[in-house]
């Protein structure tokens, strides 16, 4: 989890976006929580930003494509670098 001064940035956000996706990858039930929280406090929100919530990065580049907010192509460009990344640290 992020600590408070992350948080109170993150707050932020709405107030610069209109649309905004969160990933929050897995199958298990505390993946669905977490998914179910967040998405309960981005609706009693005061901003209202649409807001959606995603169980794999795959799904969050399809709903920001479908918003029209970012390029598919260079977004999975950069999570497959990120990835292979990831594996080679490991």
């Amino acid at each position: 989890m992020p600590d408070a001064a992350a948080r109170k940035i993150a707050a932020t956000f709405p107030e610069y976006f209109d649309y905004y996706v969160g990933v929050h990858e897995g199958t298990s039930f505390r993946g669905a929580l977490v998914r179910a929280v967040l998405l309960g406090t981005a609706m009693l929100s005061r901003v209202r930003a649409r807001y959606e919530i995603f169980s794999t990065v795959d799904d969050g580049v399809r709903g920001l494509v479908a918003h029209g907010a970012i390029d598919a192509s260079e977004l999975r460009r950069c999570v497959g670098e990120l990835r292979e990344r990831a594996v080679a640290w490991t």
